[in-house]
């Protein structure tokens, strides 16, 4: 088995069980009731998990893949500077005292960035310790989505007037 097969098997092996960790498990019956405390909370502790991934990502082992690769990989930071900005977007709305309602289209479309990213990242190596905050970012991921509807809107839906 070639180097680069190998390297391949342990990044789909690490990565991929890690990524679904973002995407929260569908349970329409298990909403929460809402808390403004507690959701803020979980909204700024997402942000600051998040923050910073795009340097360790840029810090970690350079890529000689082949050009395709290398797109994926900046498609996936700008996809990372996405959801930095939305976590910390959706934070600032819910300190400002806006609910469920109001906080609700930003929840959704962060849905929609990670579960983009989750794809991006099917298809990149991304070291141990970029890996583990993913993981943890993924955890608050977990339980913001339990104060909020499970249903996304597809990218059509989302769009249309």
């Amino acid at each position: 088995m070639s180097s680069r097969a190998r390297s391949k098997k342990l990044f789909l092996a690490l990565l991929l069980p890690s990524l679904a960790l973002l995407l929260p498990l569908p349970s329409a019956a298990e909403v929460k009731p809402w808390d403004q405390e507690a959701v803020t909370e979980l909204a700024v502790q997402l942000t600051n998990k998040v923050n910073g991934l795009r340097k360790d990502l840029k810090r970690g082992p350079g890529s000689s893949m082949a050009s395709m690769q290398e797109y994926a990989r900046y498609e996936f930071m700008d996809t990372l500077r996405l959801i930095e900005s939305e976590t910390g977007y959706l934070a600032r709305r819910l300190r400002d005292g806006e609910g469920q309602d109001e906080t609700s289209p930003v929840y959704q479309r962060l849905q929609r960035l990670v579960r983009n990213a989750a794809d991006l990242g099917r298809r990149l190596f991304i070291d141990e310790p970029t890996q583990q905050r993913i993981d943890k970012a993924g955890a608050v991921l977990d339980e913001l989505a339990a104060y909020y509807e499970p249903s996304v809107p597809s990218e059509e839906t989302a769009t249309s007037p």
